[in-house]
């Protein structure tokens, strides 16, 4: 009997499955990731993630589970921090980043963080990767000046115990201070993101307080830590996490129970006759203050809380007003002069602008009756920063009145103490290669943790790593330049040696030589070395003796010297703490009997200019006396009766007649040649180099006038330039109102990989400048086009549509051919005239590339987005309010917001005899809208009048919401333009108004100057904007009469509006950039 076995159904399904696990492919891993160490935006699809997991090694599919299950197809290697990973999901394609830096989330519940002093309360969430998460209570306000008008806003961040915010709590975060405040710097308008990191690493290592070692921990800036934030899950970039520069940082002495002002701290926000002290300029009187105010004249109070001004006043009003006199005696114990000197020798090492001279910077002090300090704040615009591009030009000196008397009077040997520490900084911490390394280890983080990658997601066109070697190549430019400046002050200055020695004398004593000296006052003394002659010309040094230091009362040294020899020669080199020195007079000891008399010294010329040849005569000295010279450095020089000497600075000079080694005279009185300054051309080619020729030039019968320079090499002129550059240093060394440097590119003749030797000289003479000639040898070059700055462009489905492309910006001048692809169905350009013309068929967003390539195949592109809407707008609504101010010939004008939404920027649709003829942006910041209450303020509106409208024909002008019913109050006005008006025609301002506000060069190559003159005790602003209303650039302005300001804005190309507001008053100028 045969059996008949049957399969059950289980088996048979447990067969199978056994049987497809064998021939099927290996399943994916699936990893899954704390939710503590991620976070994901949904709208950029990218994550972020601190903590890199483990995967196997053999290449095999993955399934990473974050928010939802995400698949990675890998190869088996490991992750890296810093690189990119997409990852497929349900939701389509993410970006996954790993990074080492701290991830920071705020979450405000959806609310607008607030941009004024009252805080946004929400909760933040701390991840480093390492340790556990960190969760507290917050709250958040936007942090900054001008920078509050960028996109990517910087934020102000309290730590609360709980979320009401009565109590703070204190933390330590990432090995930082322990505080409840941080700051959050978004680096916007920094184009690599290192100006900041970098700048307060060098500042910390270079400077230390005076008082540190009275409180330990006390700190002279800021510590930075880089990390990713999310705002409401949504990405928002790489920020630097910092601490605050406040009294808590500073180990300042708090105020007392009773109120007694111990320690101080004041925040310059605007450069003014007081922070920048223009008023040793200008005279100007000081503005009053008020004890019930926490601002003055550009400063903001920080500390004591209750404000209390009377000390910066008194203070500014001594740097100000003082007398020369009480100035150079008084100064160092206003301020604390070693902090002067590296403050202004670290703001010119970075290249801070004027916006870190009387603007961005603090002024403190330690308790009372104690010296102030100099400390720097916002570094962003530093390291040749002229965003988004590297300054070519690197030999820029900014200065303040209170810089100016410094380095004009010179107290207690200022520049000479200057000159001392900034060339011991270039042998420690300014030398170049650790002064890049701050710029260099920034850079490599950054790259090294995808940071550059991520930004450009959220941030883009904003970060521009084609600028990591020309900053590279600024450094060494601007290191070179101030070597040169710095090597020019004085070497050594006597008046900073504040010494008075009453007596000086020596004897032999068996095989022993005793001297004694006695000091009727010292003043910051270090000590005396003794120096030993055996024949009164040659020193050297044989010990020393430490000084008292400081007294008023006589004090008594000696110093025994081992020589057995007849004759012996002594003096002293007194040291004052800061190693400058000078020299006492010269001890003879074992001399003849009868020495000759001094004699006394005289001059056929005591006033010479500089370079010139005097004559000095010694009478009294027998005609075979050698007769021994001693200038006021310590030189000697055995000569005769006739000296002639070539002098460049004022020089004392004293002489005694020797009959023999030993037998010799005391020395004359001293005797001093004054140096005037040249009555001539007078100049320096300091640089001429493949990247910038530079030097400055003057005249000194014109002494405010700039002069022609040309370059020359052989007798051929090869390039011109004119030489109107301020200089500071020009200026206080009496070189007329300072503004005679020049700085400029090479001319394309001397980029062909071929040796020339070039000169300068001064157009009209045969002067040729010093340091003249000089060799260079440059590559051929061809300048790559720069593209134009091209906003968002709009259209409408099914509409006709046109719109011409500004230009790429071209340095060789030569032809250039245009491409434009992504257009979408229905529009085509013109090549030539550079036009989009058509009629749209499809709508959405669409990244357009315009590129530009000359007839060497050097090639640049950008990317314009357009954006095609659906026929028929969407209906806009809201609580409005707003204004139609101004309509005229140049510009329309006015403001409006949204109650419902007070920080949005609307936007205004203008019309012309209710046709269409534009729209502007209303996101132009006024303080008195923001003072009314109208939100952050930035609602103001600037629409340029169209050339369509400038026909003599009057039309009816009226402004509304954009595609809303709302239209603007004081709508609809009259508008009559001649043919060819230009300007506005403000029927409120006068004629001698309209020409206060002139520009010069028109057009220009983005460098050029603006004048303007300024009413008295009325605070203005100098605003440029740009043809579709976007603000470039921003400065408060202040004082009385003509004012000058020169400007920078090489990579900005186009039609542009300067605008000068002190009042009620407008005046605007249209400069074209090319």
């Amino acid at each position: 009997m045969r059996l008949i076995y049957t399969v059950s159904k289980p088996l048979t399904m447990a067969l199978l499955y056994l049987l497809w696990i064998a021939l099927s492919p290996s399943q994916a891993q699936r990893i899954t990731v704390s939710t503590e160490d991620y976070k994901v935006d949904k709208a950029l699809k990218l994550i972020v993630c601190n903590k890199t997991p483990t995967i196997p090694t053999t290449p095999q599919s993955l399934t990473l589970v974050f928010d939802q299950n995400y698949t990675y197809s890998g190869t088996g290697q490991a992750f890296q921090a810093g690189k990119e990973y997409i990852l497929s999901s349900t939701s389509g394609n993410y970006k996954l980043y790993f990074t080492h830096f701290p991830i920071i989330s705020f979450n405000t519940n959806g609310v607008a963080i607030s941009d004024d002093d009252n805080r946004t309360k929400g909760t933040v969430t701390i991840a480093d990767g390492t340790s556990s998460q960190f969760v507290s209570s917050m709250g958040i306000r936007v942090q900054g000046n001008k920078s509050r008008l960028y996109p990517k806003k910087s934020y102000n961040m309290a730590l609360w115990k709980a979320p009401t915010g009565y109590e703070p709590l204190e933390t330590s975060l990432f090995g930082l201070r322990e505080d409840s405040k941080w700051l959050f710097l978004s680096m916007y308008d920094e184009p690599l993101r290192i100006n900041n990191a970098a700048g307060w690493a060098i500042w910390m290592k270079m400077h230390k307080l005076y008082y540190e070692e009275q409180e330990s921990g006390a700190l002279p800036g800021i510590r930075t830590r880089y990390c990713d934030v999310f705002i409401n899950n949504s990405y928002n970039g790489i920020y630097l996490l910092a601490e605050d520069l406040d009294p808590k940082q500073l180990k300042l002495k708090k105020t007392t129970d009773n109120g007694e002002i111990r320690g101080e701290l004041y925040k310059a926000i605007a450069g003014t006759d007081a922070s920048s002290f223009k008023s040793v300029f200008n005279k100007n009187e000081l503005l009053p203050y008020s004890n019930n105010s926490i601002t003055w004249s550009g400063y903001e109070m920080n500390y004591p809380k209750e404000p209390h001004w009377d000390n910066l006043f008194y203070l500014t009003n001594f740097i100000i007003n003082s007398s020369d006199t009480d100035f150079k005696s008084q100064i160092a114990e206003k301020f604390n002069v070693d902090n002067l000197i590296d403050y202004y020798l670290f703001i010119h090492a970075i290249g801070a602008t004027e916006e870190n001279f009387g603007n961005n910077q603090y002024v403190a002090r330690y308790k009372e009756n104690e010296p102030h300090l100099y400390l720097p704040w916002n570094l962003d615009v530093t390291f040749g920063n002229i965003n988004p591009t590297t300054d070519i030009i690197a030999e820029r000196i900014g200065e303040t009145g209170f810089y100016y008397r410094l380095l004009t009077l010179n107290p207690n040997g200022f520049k000479s103490r200057m000159k001392k520490r900034w060339f011991a900084l270039r042998k420690g911490d300014l030398a170049t290669p650790t002064y890049k390394k701050n710029l260099t280890d920034n850079l490599a983080l950054l790259t090294s943790e995808g940071a550059y990658a991520r930004e450009e997601l959220r941030w883009p066109e904003t970060v521009h790593l084609i600028e990591q070697n020309p900053v590279l190549k600024w450094v060494d430019k601007r290191l070179l330049f101030l070597d040169q400046y710095f090597g020019e002050f004085p070497e050594q200055d006597d008046s900073a040696v504040d010494v008075t020695l009453h007596k000086f004398t020596g004897l032999s004593v068996g095989a022993e030589k005793e001297l004694q000296w006695i000091t009727s006052s010292e003043k910051n003394a270090s000590r005396f070395e003794v120096e030993f002659s055996t024949d009164g010309v040659s020193f050297n040094k044989v010990g020393q003796v430490t000084a008292t230091g400081n007294s008023t009362t006589e004090k008594s040294y000696s110093f025994t010297h081992p020589d057995a020899s007849a004759i012996g020669y002594y003096r002293l080199k007194v040291f004052s703490k800061d190693e400058l020195f000078k020299y006492s007079t010269v001890v003879l000891i074992g001399g003849c009997p009868n020495p000759p008399a001094a004699p006394e010294v005289s001059t056929l010329e005591p006033l010479v200019s500089s370079g010139n040849v005097t004559f000095h005569l010694v009478a009294g000295c027998s005609k075979w006396d050698q007769v021994l010279w001693n200038n006021s450095t310590g030189a000697l020089i055995v000569g005769h009766p006739f000296l002639t000497v070539t002098l460049t600075e004022t020089t004392s000079y004293q002489a005694r007649c020797r009959q023999n080694v030993g037998c010799e005279s005391t020395y004359s009185k001293p005797f001093t040649v004054i140096v005037d300054p040249p009555k001539a051309i007078e100049g320096y080619l300091s640089t001429a180099s493949c990247d910038v020729i530079s030097g400055w030039a003057w005249d000194a019968n014109k002494p405010n006038t700039p002069v022609l320079v040309e370059i020359l090499e052989g007798q051929n002129v090869v390039a011109f330039t004119t030489a109107d550059i301020y200089r500071p240093d020009l200026k206080a060394a009496g070189k007329g109102n300072g503004m005679h440097a020049y700085a400029f590119l090479p001319p394309k003749s001397l980029m062909d990989n071929k040796a020339h030797t070039v000169s300068a000289r001064v157009q009209g003479s045969t002067t040729v400048l010093k340091w003249t000639p000089k060799s260079m040898t440059c590559p051929t070059t061809n300048y790559v086009p720069l593209p134009p700055t091209v906003a968002p462009l709009s259209a409408t489905l099914n509409e006709a549509y046109s719109r011409v492309l500004p230009v790429f910006y071209d340095g060789d001048f030569g032809s250039m051919f245009y491409t434009l692809k992504g257009l979408p169905n229905g529009l085509n350009f013109s090549p030539l005239a550079l036009e989009i013309t058509g009629t749209p068929t499809v709508s959405g967003t669409f990244s357009l590339t315009y590129s530009a390539t000359d007839n060497q195949g050097a090639h640049d592109a950008l990317v314009i987005s357009l954006i095609v809407s659906p026929s028929g707008p969407v209906t806009v609504t809201g609580n409005f309010e707003g204004y139609l101010d101004k309509v005229e010939c140049g510009s329309i004008r006015g403001w409006v917001w949204d109650r419902n939404k007070p920080n949005t920027a609307l936007a205004v649709e203008f019309f012309a005899n209710g046709n269409s003829i534009g729209t502007a942006k209303a996101d132009g910041f006024r303080q008195d809208l923001k003072d009314a209450g109208k939100g952050n303020g930035a609602h103001v509106y600037l629409f340029p009048t169209p050339a369509s409208l400038k026909t003599g024909t009057t039309y009816s002008i009226s402004a509304r919401v954009q595609n809303s019913s709302y239209v603007l109050k004081w709508a609809p006005k009259s508008l009559t333009c001649p043919v060819g008006s230009r300007l506005s025609d403000d029927q409120e301002l006068s004629a001698e108004w309209d020409n206060t506000l002139t520009v010069w060069p028109n057009p220009s190559d983005g460098h050029f100057e603006v004048r303007y003159r300024l009413e008295p005790n009325q605070p203005g602003d100098l605003v440029i904007v740009d043809m579709f209303g976007r603000e470039w650039y921003r400065k408060a302005v202040e004082g009385s009469g003509i004012q000058k300001q020169r400007l920078t804005l090489p990579d900005l190309h186009g039609l542009f509006l300067i605008q000068l507001r002190q009042g009620s008053h407008l005046t605007n100028k249209k400069i074209l950039i090319r």
